[in-house]
Protein backbone atom coordinates (compact mmCIF):
# COMPACT_ATOMS: atom_id res chain seq x y z
CA UNK A 1 0.00 0.00 0.00
CA UNK A 2 1.20 3.01 -1.35
CA UNK A 3 0.35 6.66 0.49
CA UNK A 4 0.01 9.43 -2.73
CA UNK A 5 0.55 12.80 -1.42
CA UNK A 6 -0.64 14.78 -4.25
CA UNK A 7 -3.63 12.55 -5.55
CA UNK A 8 -4.32 12.32 -1.97
CA UNK A 9 -5.30 8.61 -2.04
CA UNK A 10 -3.47 5.42 -1.27
CA UNK A 11 -2.79 3.05 -4.43
CA UNK A 12 -2.95 -1.14 -3.47
CA UNK A 13 -0.34 -3.14 -5.98
CA UNK A 14 0.33 -6.48 -5.97
CA UNK A 15 4.19 -7.28 -5.86
CA UNK A 16 3.97 -10.62 -7.92
CA UNK A 17 4.05 -10.47 -11.76
CA UNK A 18 3.92 -7.13 -13.33
CA UNK A 19 3.32 -5.11 -9.87
CA UNK A 20 0.48 -3.81 -11.09
CA UNK A 21 -1.99 -1.57 -8.99
CA UNK A 22 -5.09 -3.36 -7.99
CA UNK A 23 -7.22 -0.61 -6.93
CA UNK A 24 -7.03 3.08 -5.61
CA UNK A 25 -8.67 4.31 -2.45
CA UNK A 26 -9.31 8.14 -2.49
CA UNK A 27 -8.45 9.68 0.90
CA UNK A 28 -11.92 11.95 2.34
CA UNK A 29 -11.85 15.80 1.13
CA UNK A 30 -13.65 18.65 1.57
CA UNK A 31 -16.33 19.26 4.71
CA UNK A 32 -15.25 15.95 5.54
CA UNK A 33 -12.28 17.42 6.79
CA UNK A 34 -13.93 19.85 8.87
CA UNK A 35 -11.98 22.95 7.88
CA UNK A 36 -12.07 25.79 9.77
CA UNK A 37 -14.06 28.63 8.70
CA UNK A 38 -13.07 29.89 5.37
CA UNK A 39 -10.15 27.95 4.60
CA UNK A 40 -10.19 25.11 2.43
CA UNK A 41 -8.51 22.04 3.35
CA UNK A 42 -6.34 18.74 1.69
CA UNK A 43 -6.02 15.76 3.05
CA UNK A 44 -1.94 14.59 3.13
CA UNK A 45 -1.30 11.10 3.99
CA UNK A 46 1.78 10.96 6.70
CA UNK A 47 1.65 7.64 7.94
CA UNK A 48 -0.13 4.53 6.90
CA UNK A 49 -0.86 1.20 9.04
CA UNK A 50 -2.59 -2.21 8.82
CA UNK A 51 -4.09 -3.98 11.34
CA UNK A 52 -6.45 -6.46 11.13
CA UNK A 53 -7.12 -5.89 7.56
CA UNK A 54 -7.99 -2.09 7.76
CA UNK A 55 -5.65 0.56 6.74
CA UNK A 56 -4.97 3.49 9.09
CA UNK A 57 -3.81 6.70 7.71
CA UNK A 58 -2.27 9.62 9.64
CA UNK A 59 -4.44 12.53 7.56
CA UNK A 60 -3.08 16.09 8.03
CA UNK A 61 -5.22 18.65 7.35
CA UNK A 62 -3.35 21.44 5.34
CA UNK A 63 -4.55 24.32 3.40
CA UNK A 64 -2.99 25.61 -0.56
CA UNK A 65 -0.08 26.63 0.78
CA UNK A 66 0.78 23.20 2.58
CA UNK A 67 0.36 24.54 6.24
CA UNK A 68 -1.45 22.29 8.63
CA UNK A 69 -5.08 24.38 9.24
CA UNK A 70 -7.56 22.14 11.17
CA UNK A 71 -7.73 18.86 13.21
CA UNK A 72 -5.70 16.08 12.74
CA UNK A 73 -7.47 13.03 11.10
CA UNK A 74 -7.46 8.83 11.08
CA UNK A 75 -9.09 7.63 7.55
CA UNK A 76 -9.81 3.94 8.44
CA UNK A 77 -9.98 1.94 5.04
CA UNK A 78 -11.46 -1.48 5.69
CA UNK A 79 -10.27 -3.91 2.83
CA UNK A 80 -12.87 -6.10 2.80
CA UNK A 81 -15.66 -3.66 2.44
CA UNK A 82 -13.68 -0.91 0.59
CA UNK A 83 -15.60 1.67 3.44
CA UNK A 84 -13.97 4.47 5.01
CA UNK A 85 -14.46 6.30 8.42
CA UNK A 86 -13.01 9.01 10.03
CA UNK A 87 -11.58 9.08 13.33
CA UNK A 88 -11.06 12.57 14.49
CA UNK A 89 -7.89 13.01 16.92
CA UNK A 90 -7.53 15.98 19.41
CA UNK A 91 -4.54 17.61 18.19
CA UNK A 92 -3.40 18.70 14.64
CA UNK A 93 -0.66 16.98 12.20
CA UNK A 94 -0.72 13.72 12.66
CA UNK A 95 3.09 12.59 11.65
CA UNK A 96 3.57 8.82 12.33
CA UNK A 97 2.29 5.30 13.71
CA UNK A 98 3.56 3.30 16.15
CA UNK A 99 2.46 -0.68 16.34
CA UNK A 100 3.42 -3.96 17.91
CA UNK A 101 2.04 -7.07 18.60
CA UNK A 102 2.75 -6.82 22.30
CA UNK A 103 -0.53 -4.12 22.26
CA UNK A 104 -2.70 -6.01 19.18
CA UNK A 105 -5.39 -3.61 19.23
CA UNK A 106 -3.91 -0.31 20.04
CA UNK A 107 -2.32 2.24 17.72
CA UNK A 108 0.18 4.70 19.29
CA UNK A 109 -0.08 8.48 17.10
CA UNK A 110 2.38 11.06 17.71
CA UNK A 111 1.14 14.60 16.55
CA UNK A 112 3.12 18.06 16.12
CA UNK A 113 0.47 20.42 16.29
CA UNK A 114 -0.56 23.49 13.68
CA UNK A 115 2.72 25.14 14.05
CA UNK A 116 5.20 22.83 14.58
CA UNK A 117 8.10 22.97 14.76
CA UNK A 118 7.37 26.47 16.17
CA UNK A 119 5.69 25.80 19.65
CA UNK A 120 7.91 22.84 21.29
CA UNK A 121 4.11 21.08 21.52
CA UNK A 122 3.44 17.68 20.35
CA UNK A 123 0.96 15.08 21.38
CA UNK A 124 0.67 11.26 21.80
CA UNK A 125 -2.27 9.46 21.62
CA UNK A 126 -3.27 5.89 22.12
CA UNK A 127 -6.29 4.47 19.90
CA UNK A 128 -8.04 1.59 20.62
CA UNK A 129 -8.27 -0.28 17.39
CA UNK A 130 -11.42 -2.25 17.68
CA UNK A 131 -13.48 0.46 19.41
CA UNK A 132 -11.64 3.47 17.08
CA UNK A 133 -11.86 5.50 19.80
CA UNK A 134 -8.91 7.62 21.99
CA UNK A 135 -8.58 5.74 25.11
CA UNK A 136 -5.62 8.11 26.44
CA UNK A 137 -3.19 10.99 25.69
CA UNK A 138 -0.34 12.90 26.76
CA UNK A 139 1.42 16.38 26.03
CA UNK A 140 4.76 16.16 25.12
CA UNK A 141 6.98 19.59 25.93
CA UNK A 142 9.34 19.13 22.53
CA UNK A 143 8.80 18.76 18.84
CA UNK A 144 8.85 15.38 18.31
CA UNK A 145 7.61 13.35 15.15
CA UNK A 146 9.26 10.34 15.77
CA UNK A 147 8.38 7.43 17.43
CA UNK A 148 8.74 3.78 18.21
CA UNK A 149 8.06 0.34 20.41
CA UNK A 150 10.34 -1.83 21.98
CA UNK A 151 10.82 -5.55 22.49
CA UNK A 152 9.74 -4.85 25.79
CA UNK A 153 6.73 -2.61 24.85
CA UNK A 154 8.34 0.32 26.48
CA UNK A 155 7.25 3.39 23.85
CA UNK A 156 10.27 5.52 22.79
CA UNK A 157 9.71 9.07 21.13
CA UNK A 158 12.46 11.56 19.65
CA UNK A 159 12.56 14.91 19.48
CA UNK A 160 14.21 17.38 17.33
CA UNK A 161 14.65 21.43 16.30
CA UNK A 162 16.33 22.08 19.45
CA UNK A 163 17.79 19.73 21.91
CA UNK A 164 17.73 16.37 20.45
CA UNK A 165 15.94 13.86 23.28
CA UNK A 166 14.53 11.00 23.88
CA UNK A 167 11.54 10.22 26.03
CA UNK A 168 10.40 7.04 27.70
CA UNK A 169 6.97 5.80 28.27
CA UNK A 170 5.15 2.92 29.85
CA UNK A 171 1.82 1.83 29.08
CA UNK A 172 -0.30 0.37 31.47
CA UNK A 173 -4.15 0.16 32.67
CA UNK A 174 -4.53 2.37 29.48
CA UNK A 175 -2.60 4.86 30.65
CA UNK A 176 1.29 6.47 29.86
CA UNK A 177 3.43 6.93 32.51
CA UNK A 178 6.83 9.17 31.52
CA UNK A 179 9.37 6.87 32.96
CA UNK A 180 12.78 9.09 31.24
CA UNK A 181 14.28 11.29 29.37
CA UNK A 182 17.70 11.02 27.67
CA UNK A 183 19.48 14.04 26.00
CA UNK A 184 20.70 12.93 22.89
CA UNK A 185 22.66 15.81 21.54
CA UNK A 186 22.37 19.80 21.52
CA UNK A 187 20.70 20.37 18.16
CA UNK A 188 19.19 18.31 15.45
CA UNK A 189 16.40 16.26 13.75
CA UNK A 190 16.06 12.68 14.38
CA UNK A 191 14.54 10.79 11.57
CA UNK A 192 14.14 7.41 13.21
CA UNK A 193 14.54 4.56 16.41
CA UNK A 194 15.53 1.45 15.88
CA UNK A 195 15.62 -1.29 19.57
CA UNK A 196 17.32 -4.20 19.15
CA UNK A 197 16.58 -7.56 21.10
CA UNK A 198 19.01 -6.66 23.59
CA UNK A 199 17.73 -3.64 23.98
CA UNK A 200 20.14 -1.14 22.27
CA UNK A 201 18.60 1.79 21.01
CA UNK A 202 19.37 3.49 17.89
CA UNK A 203 18.40 7.02 16.97
CA UNK A 204 18.59 8.41 13.14
CA UNK A 205 20.12 12.17 13.44
CA UNK A 206 19.75 13.87 9.16
CA UNK A 207 20.88 17.36 10.98
CA UNK A 208 23.71 15.98 12.98
CA UNK A 209 25.32 13.31 10.37
CA UNK A 210 24.21 10.69 12.47
CA UNK A 211 23.23 7.64 14.43
CA UNK A 212 23.52 7.30 18.00
CA UNK A 213 23.61 4.57 20.10
CA UNK A 214 22.66 3.38 23.63
CA UNK A 215 23.20 0.03 24.57
CA UNK A 216 20.90 -0.95 27.66
CA UNK A 217 23.75 -1.39 30.32
CA UNK A 218 24.62 2.31 29.08
CA UNK A 219 22.93 5.45 30.90
CA UNK A 220 23.52 7.76 27.54
CA UNK A 221 23.99 7.91 24.50
CA UNK A 222 27.57 7.54 24.74
CA UNK A 223 28.47 6.19 20.85
CA UNK A 224 27.19 7.20 17.43
CA UNK A 225 28.05 5.97 14.12
CA UNK A 226 29.07 8.52 10.82
CA UNK A 227 26.15 8.63 8.55
CA UNK A 228 26.00 11.23 5.75
CA UNK A 229 22.26 12.55 6.27
CA UNK A 230 20.85 9.20 7.93
CA UNK A 231 16.69 8.65 7.72
CA UNK A 232 15.82 5.43 8.14
CA UNK A 233 17.15 2.57 9.91
CA UNK A 234 16.97 -0.91 9.80
CA UNK A 235 18.15 -3.91 11.62
CA UNK A 236 18.43 -6.98 10.92
CA UNK A 237 21.17 -10.26 11.65
CA UNK A 238 23.51 -11.95 9.68
CA UNK A 239 24.61 -15.65 9.56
Amino acid sequence: YITNNTAHSVTEVSLSGDMSVVRTFDLPSGSDLTPPEGEVTYAYPQDIEIIDNKLYVALTNQNSSRFPVGPGKLAIIDLDTNETSLLDLTYSNPASFAYSDLYPTLLFVIETGTVWPADNLAKLEVIDTETNEIITEEMIESDSSVIEIGPEGTIYVASGYGRVDLYKYTFENNLLSSSDIFNIDSFGNPTDIEIDDEGTIYVSDSSNHKVFVKRQSESAFSSYIVNDAPMDIVLTTID
